[in-house]
């Protein structure tokens, strides 16, 4: 089918599940339902009166046409808000969408449906009740629980506010603190549910609202239908596991001993699984075998937008690491995977970031050994291609690079251009705050640095989202060797059409410090007094742009950059890496090829999302007063001999 026609399925789809499934899942609770809520919240968090807990969330999407900042958030993207009430159980009870991503959550509710009637006291909740063991006291009224954000009513109760608060307080926000929780886990069961609330969607406003809609009546009818049945049963497990061990009875250590072979052999969870008749019929019906083999081989622009490789490029890299992934066959495994299948998978997944289960259904092999093939393929493809498209910078010809800097961006004696971006990923286990950025997100840090076509010369991989931008460029290789005066810059060199001699140097924005060898811009608030600083900060972030352009067209082409890389941190480093050498081929094959890139670059490369490629923080760290002496070197010859029409316009 094609791409209209399966977009128009999806929409229609999704209209339909909600009109159906709406007044089945998420019809208005009656009274009595209300009251079984309330006492469903103070059986499992001991919040009496509590019929739900409200909270918004923040659904990405592409930026709608001229729609301004109005759907531009406080985490800077751009998203439509979610907001919803929850019950005890994690089902969604009441919800509101669509939204402008500008807007709070406060705002929201009492512009929703149910936020008038819940503030106008219209809200069927059951009449005000005496609280648990509270006899003598006066009946309190039923309430939904919130954070912050939300404004304090009759129905609606919010954290005190401050620190420093009363032992009563603290307790009171612990308590509603626990209830509230139950938002956050209704919002984290769906996203992890239905994964395209990963991702940011590429579609228009209202069509993002019906699926959104739809993952939250299909996230309902799973939870009745589905979750409530399976906790049961485990719990039926574990509850017949203790008493066939004796507890809580007074049955005899005979009668335990000859039944523990039989409790041991029940509860052993390591036994080796039926394989499923799924994965049996991979050579004949899996992607590789139906799709891959079969189609995607006669049509090389398909097979480009499959792998982002073409065929050429794909059997280059296939012969690369063929050895290394290629497995024996054995008494276990008859027909072992083979290498250009491994290798298809890894292309795949970084082609589309699809989780492991959804490239298992269709590749036919098991999710679980879906990740040990990607983790090996990568650190193959690591090892072999780094030597060939990220070399040593001894081997790099800055004189050249220079050379392009000046004659596509206009600055003279600039070899390369540097940036650091915080690559989104899930929160690895046990590790704390250590990889929270300042944008409150999970990241690992990735500093590169770009030549004028747009190509990663020198990257440094693996840095704590949490660490500053100064201690990452200190600490990095690239880094070190600049300081010490190692990292190889050419000779200083007369500017083009002037008498001035200055050194080589590498551009970047402020999160770099200042030094002979690295250019920043000048402070805003001294560019906005004086022109010419205005003009040398036009013209370096001309140049600079292109590290920018650079992760633009990374994400654009391996979307496994547009969400949350959920792999282990090591595979994630060598994931980062080998995109970085995929980027270097497609760009290279492109420059030879004098022709138009398949990722074909836009008329305005500000446009390209980077999404979940962050910038580092601001703020250059300590100076240094030679720095400053050929910073103004520039600044001067950009405003006289080194002058062009258009920067006066800027």
């Amino acid at each position: 089918m094609g791409v209209s026609t399966i977009r128009n399925i999806i929409k229609e789809t999704c209209g339909i599940l909600w009109d159906i499934l709406y007044p089945m899942e998420m019809a208005p609770p009656t009274m009595e339902e209300w009251r079984d809520i309330a006492a469903g919240f103070y059986e499992n968090s001991s919040f009496p009166n509590t019929v739900g807990a409200v909270d918004g969330k923040h659904i990405r999407l592409q930026c709608p046409k001229k729609s301004g900042t109005l759907y531009y958030n406080y985490k800077n993207f751009f998203s439509i808000i979610l907001l919803a009430v929850c019950d005890s159980n994690y089902c969604l009870r009441v919800i509101d969408i669509g939204s402008y991503g500008k807007e709070s959550d406060s705002n929201i509710l009492k512009r929703s449906t149910f936020g008038k009637q819940l503030y106008s006291g219209k809200v069927n909740f059951p009449s005000d009740n005496q609280l648990p063991g509270d006899k003598n006291g006066d009946p309190q009224p039923f309430v939904l629980v919130g954070d912050e954000a939300f404004a304090l009513s009759k129905n609606l109760l919010r954290p005190f506010p401050g620190r420093s608060l009363n032992d009563r307080r603290r307790i009171f926000n612990y308590r509603l603190s626990r209830a509230r929780q139950y938002i956050e886990c209704t919002f984290g069961i769906l996203t992890n549910k239905w994964r395209v609330l990963h991702t940011r969607l590429l579609v228009e406003t209202e069509f993002a609202v019906l699926i959104t809609k739809a993952c939250c009546v299909l996230h309902n009818y799973v939870r009745r239908k589905d979750s409530f049945n399976i906790e049961d049963t485990l719990n039926c497990t574990l509850q017949s596991i203790n008493e066939k061990k004796g507890v809580g009875n007074s049955s005899s250590d005979a009668k335990n001993e000859e039944e523990e072979e039989e409790i041991m052999y029940t509860s052993n969870t390591h036994r080796r699984k039926p394989i499923s008749n799924l994965f049996k019929t991979r050579e004949k019906e899996g992607f590789f075998k139906v799709l891959i083999n079969s189609h995607l081989r006669e049509n090389k622009n398909k097979f480009r937008e499959f792998f982002r490789l073409n065929y050429d490029q794909f059997n280059f890299i296939l012969a690369l690491v063929k050895n290394d992934i290629t497995l024996p066959a054995s008494n276990r495994i008859k027909i072992p995977i083979s290498p250009n299948e491994k290798l298809a998978v890894t292309l795949r997944y970084l082609a589309t970031g699809e989780s492991f289960r959804s490239l298992s259904f269709a590749f036919r092999i098991s999710h679980s050994y879906i990740s040990t093939i990607v983790k090996d393929t990568l650190s193959t493809l690591k090892k072999h291609l780094m030597p060939i498209f990220l070399p040593d910078l001894s081997t790099i010809d800055l004189n050249k690079k220079a050379s392009e800097f000046w004659t596509k961006w206009n600055f003279p004696n600039c070899v390369l251009a540097i940036d650091g971006k915080h690559v989104r990923i899930r929160c690895p286990e046990k590790t704390g705050s250590l990889f929270f950025n300042y944008k409150d997100y999970f990241s690992i840090v990735m500093l590169a640095m770009v030549d004028a076509n747009y190509k990663f010369i020198a990257i440094d991989v693996g840095s704590f989202g949490r660490e500053g931008d100064s201690g990452i460029f200190l600490k990095s290789a690239m880094g070190q060797k600049i300081l010490d005066g190692s990292f190889g810059f050419p000779e200083k060199k007369q500017l083009p059409g002037s008498d001035k001699v200055l050194p080589h140097v590498i551009v970047g924005d402020e999160a770099f410090r200042l030094h002979p060898n690295i250019m920043k811009p000048y402070t805003r608030q001294s560019a906005r007094h004086d022109k010419s600083k205005a003009v040398f900060n036009y013209r370096l972030s001309r140049a600079r742009r292109v590290t920018e352009n650079a992760f633009g067209l990374l994400s654009q082409i391996f979307r496994v950059f547009y969400q949350s890389i959920n792999i282990d941190p090591m595979t994630c480093d060598d994931l980062i890496v080998v995109a970085c050498c995929l980027h270097n081929l497609l760009r290279e094959g492109y420059l030879e090829e004098n022709g138009q890139a398949f990722f074909e670059e836009r008329k305005s490369s500000t446009t390209l999302q980077i999404n979940n490629l962050i910038p580092i923080t601001r703020g250059g760290g300590f100076t240094n007063a030679e720095g400053f002496l050929v910073r103004d070197s520039f600044k001067d010859f950009f405003n006289n001999e080194g002058s062009v029409s258009w920067q006066e316009d800027k």
